[in-house]
Formats: C-alpha cells, structure tokens, sequence
C-alpha cells in the first residue's frame, strides 16, 4: 500500500475478511482496503477511494457488507467480493478530523457517531442508508456507539452525556417475519448449544453467551404469536 503514515487499526470481519481505512490526508493514498488472509499469506482483494480519517472505526452487517465513509463525508455500503457500492448516505456534518465510528444491528441498520467536537453527531440509518434521525452529541470522539445482546445502544459524548436507547424486542422471532414460528424454531435448534465464540447467537434470548434450553422455553411460549 502506497503511504507512510497510518493512524486507523484495521478490522476483521465474522468471514476473515481484514478491512483497513489506509488513509493520511492524502488523494493518492487514502483508500479502505479489503484484504485477504489465507493463513500463509495477506492479498488485497480490493480497495475504494477513502475519507482521511485519524481515528476510524467501521461496520460489517450480518449479510456481509461492509460500512465506510467516502470522500465527500459520504457513508457508503460495500460489498465484500467486490467493493461495489451498494448503497450511500447524503453527506454528513464532520470536523476537518475526521473520526468516524459505527455500529450495525441485526436487521442492518446503522449507528454513526461522527467523532467531532463542536460538531459532534449521532446518526441512526436505515440499511439503504436512508437518515432515520440524528441528534447533537458534543465531543463524540470519546467513544462508539456499542449495541447490547438486547438491542440496547450505548453512546456518550463529553463528561456525563452517556445515553442509551433501545428499540422495543419481540422474544422468539428470529427471521424477524413479525410473528414466531417454525422458521424461528429451526434457526434456534441449528444453533442449539453454541458458545459465545463460535457462530451464531440466533436465539440467545437471554443474552447468557448461548443458546440452550431457557432460550427454547422463551420460543415455544410465544409460539404461534405474532409481534405488535
């Protein structure tokens, strides 16, 4: 990779992917990189031009896309084969420092601090990158939004703004259909047993770090029930 300097830590996807924002205020050498890592050797799988960034933390959604901010103050989702742009926001407010930091939920939504200080914002997007809403948040680059087992969302800003929100769970419906059913059933069965470190935590209504048989009795009592 072309540069000298490099400020951001690189990420690694659930599939092994490594993803590095190699940037350093420079059009030449600022771009997010995809990398591969066979375990004998690391290759690039692709790169996109990339926003400077000092501090920069990124996002992968459960289907495997990836979150980025682009030149522009753009926030962009990318396909992990091939970069492709799948989806982009409207600019951002960011300061001249850029230190973006994100959060993907289960259903694909995005949390975005910008990490600035007088202009310091949080951003909730849909999938598309359609705003939901964003709301002032003063000195945001002392920390990420971080998402809970139950969905709770924790970001703060400046001294004591620390804030919470959470969007109301309905228990048991995993393939998120609105209702709890067979499909729900086979999901939580397919990952019955699994620990915190290994695949996926579908099911893990009691956020205990797996998926056994209290989260089974929490399904099966809202079999057949719908959400709302």
């Amino acid at each position: 990779m072309a540069g000298f300097t490099l400020q951001n830590t690189p990420m690694v996807s659930h599939d092994g992917t490594i993803y590095l924002s190699r940037t350093q205020n420079n059009a030449g050498t600022d771009f997010f990189y995809a990398i591969n890592d066979d375990g004998a050797a690391m290759t690039i799988r692709w790169s996109v031009p990339a926003r400077w960034s000092v501090v920069s933390e990124f996002a992968v959604a459960a289907d495997g896309s990836v979150f980025m901010l682009a030149p522009g103050e753009i926030v962009k989702r990318l396909d992990p084969l091939t970069g492709a742009t799948l989806a982009e926001s409207a600019p951002i407010v960011s300061d001249a420092n850029a230190q973006p930091r994100m959060a993907v939920d289960r259903e694909g939504r995005l949390f975005l601090c910008n990490g600035s200080f007088t202009n310091g914002r949080f951003y909730s997007f849909n999938p598309e990158l359609s705003l939901r809403w964003s709301v002032p948040v003063a000195n945001s680059n002392v920390g990420s939004p971080a998402i809970g087992c139950d969905g709770t969302l924790v970001i703060c800003g400046v001294g004591t703004d620390v804030r919470a929100y959470r969007t109301a769970r309905c228990e048991g419906d995993l393939d998120l259909d609105g209702a709890i059913g067979l499909s729900d059933l086979a999901t939580l069965l397919s990952n019955f047993g699994t620990p915190r470190d290994a695949g996926s935590l579908d099911g893990d209504s009691d956020c205990d770090g797996d998926v056994d048989l209290s989260d089974l009795a929490v399904l099966l009592a809202r079999f057949g029930s719908t959400c709302g």
